[in-house]
């Protein structure tokens, strides 16, 4: 198995790269033979699907663990009840700002005691805390939180079972 010190630039910007999934589009081609479908036809529903936003994308999966980032924690974060215009403006795009760190994967808002639940990877135990107090914490507004490593996974994926 490959180990993240064995990765070199090109291959890390290639992993970056099918991540974002502007290279990894779908074989036409082979899909209409496994469909049993003319290719013209199947070119449509493509563009269909992904017009209508049902298909939002493509993109390679990578192992964390093989590159470094084996780390996952689950945080759960309850917001400072805004009182005042202002403080409810500076929360405002709160989910979106928490987005924008590059080892969140996932910003869910979420019901009962707790307002956002956050699927984070990292390296380790350190870097995780460098994400929480250096990435997370100085948002600012936030009352509590709480932080689940997890210590083994049996599921992970991004299909959507299509009903």
């Amino acid at each position: 198995a490959m180990e993240v010190e064995k990765l070199d630039d090109g291959d890390k910007e290639l992993l970056r790269l099918i991540q974002r999934g502007d290279f990894c589009k779908p074989s036409v081609t082979k899909l209409a033979h496994r469909l049993g479908l003319p290719t013209t036809t199947v070119y449509s529903k493509l563009r269909r699907l992904e017009k209508d936003g049902v298909i939002e994308g493509y993109s390679g999966l990578v192992d964390g663990k093989k590159v470094g980032t084996g780390l996952t924690v689950f945080v759960i974060l309850k917001v400072r009840y805004a009182e005042t215009y202002e403080e409810r403006e500076k929360m405002k795009g709160f989910g979106e700002k928490l987005a924008k760190i590059p080892e969140v994967q996932e910003v869910h808002v979420c019901s009962a005691d707790w307002d956002y639940f956050l699927k984070v990877k990292a390296k380790d135990s350190d870097d995780y805390r460098r994400i929480a107090t250096e990435e997370i914490l100085p948002l600012g507004g936030i009352e509590k939180s709480m932080s689940y490593i997890s210590y083994g996974c049996f599921k992970e994926t991004p299909e959507v079972k299509i009903p």
